[in-house]
């Protein structure tokens, strides 16, 4: 997908309150299709993980192609988020950086990578 920080966020909000869907039809989106591992699934289109403080659960897109790295992140149930794009192929310590230094249960979702 080729698109900007400012679209896909304006998608991930979108996302986020319910993207004007049936509550069946976003249900089947956040719904553990398919087991990874512990506390960690595929839901349509969106990885599930689980195990967060407070009951918290986030639905996780990554993007890799070379000099780019994406991550989009939700939560549906306290409806936080950020979306992340860097460009450069290094980018391991600046996400852990940020996940754990800056952003909505960050430093949970590092311990899971």
């Amino acid at each position: 997908m080729l698109t900007t920080v400012e679209d896909y966020g304006s998608f991930i909000a979108y996302l986020t309150n319910g993207a004007q869907l049936s509550s069946s039809l976003f249900n089947e989106i956040i719904k553990q299709q398919t087991k990874l591992r512990d506390n960690d699934f595929f839901g349509l289109g969106w990885e599930i993980l689980t195990g967060f403080s407070n009951d918290e659960y986030c639905l996780i897109h990554t993007g890799k192609d070379p000099g780019v790295s994406t991550l989009a992140v939700f939560f549906p149930k306290t409806k936080n988020g950020y979306l992340i794009f860097l460009n450069g192929d290094n980018v391991n310590e600046i996400y852990e950086n940020v996940l754990n230094n800056k952003v909505y249960l960050g430093n949970e979702l590092w311990d899971k990578r």
